[in-house]
């Protein structure tokens, strides 16, 4: 909490190079515990390298660790450009595949609007005004609206980034549930990060990934069939130096334990051929999960 605000107050008051400077550092200090011995992160990263291998790819875990500091480095100069400097000339921070727009925009067209389901990609919530340069966007984040300095911190940085929020922890499941319906039948792009493990009985479906049974909140196939608009999942990785939005194929969801199933699938693929991109690993509870996969191999 003590970081993020402290960066905040920086965005806001110094220049570019000395942000820059911070955030480097931050990245280098990040690398350097990569040394530390027993580093977390570094064996949750060795163990999805050891997945992805019976896949038929290769990571070295330094690679990918490497990779997700990078990319936490990109996000954070990516806020900071677009907080200053506006949306158009940043646009190229960001690119999305021509099949993946073409794909989008279907999905709207078709049915009015569409359920994003997204895990947690460092780039995946500041891509966000690139897409809705494309398409309307509407993010649903978990930041309390009772914590008043958070949310104004929250709300400025959306605002900037010039795309719709809803703040969920301070919601009732229905009204979270209604503005998510209202703003896929809108022709809204609603975005939503479903890659959190759940450990509660209610409203959680089982699942698996990695070869390992999960528990996942099923909210977001829900938001799906009530509004009777397809879940689209997407990830966020990166090329040539830009963060790179893709989706897997649309699905019109029957049964939450279907919808679930679908996005996970897809997840599994992008996690496998690009772990760099994926936040999570720093999880406690997902690198559990990866552990318990790796010792299969």
């Amino acid at each position: 909490g003590r970081l993020i605000r402290g960066l905040y107050w920086m965005l806001q008051r110094v220049p570019s190079w000395i942000f820059s400077l911070a955030v480097n550092r931050l990245v280098g200090f990040a690398r350097l515990l990569y040394w530390l011995p027993g580093n977390p992160v570094r064996q949750g990263a060795g163990d999805i390298c050891a997945v992805a291998a019976r896949a038929g790819h290769r990571h070295e875990p330094r690679s990918v660790y490497w990779q997700l500091t990078g990319q936490i480095g990109m996000a954070l100069k990516g806020f900071f450009a677009v907080y200053r400097n506006g949306v158009e000339p940043n646009l190229h921070r960001v690119a999305i595949e021509p099949q993946t727009l073409a794909t989008i925009k279907r999905c709207l067209e078709e049915h009015q609007g569409v359920i994003f389901t997204v895990p947690h990609n460092p780039g995946s919530v500041f891509s966000g005004f690139r897409l809705n340069h494309e398409v309307p966007v509407f993010i649903m984040t978990r930041q309390d609206p009772r914590d008043a300095a958070k949310s104004a911190m929250h709300r400025d940085m959306f605002d900037r980034l010039g795309v719709e929020m809803l703040m969920a922890k301070g919601a009732t499941p229905r009204q979270v549930l209604r503005t998510c319906v209202d703003g896929a039948r809108q022709g809204k792009a609603v975005v939503l990060s479903v890659d959190n493990l759940h450990t509660g009985r209610k409203g959680a479906v089982r699942g698996e990934i990695f070869g390992q049974e999960v528990k996942m909140g099923a909210w977001a196939a829900r938001i799906a069939r009530h509004a009777r608009v397809p879940i689209l999942p997407a990830y966020v990785g990166q090329r040539d130096g830009a963060f790179l939005i893709q989706v897997g194929e649309p699905l019109i969801v029957k049964r939450p334990e279907e919808g679930v199933r679908h996005y996970l699938a897809y997840f599994e693929e992008r996690f496998l051929a690009d772990p760099g991109s994926w936040v999570h690993l720093l999880d406690r509870k997902w690198r559990r999960v990866l552990a318990a996969a790796a010792s299969r191999s």
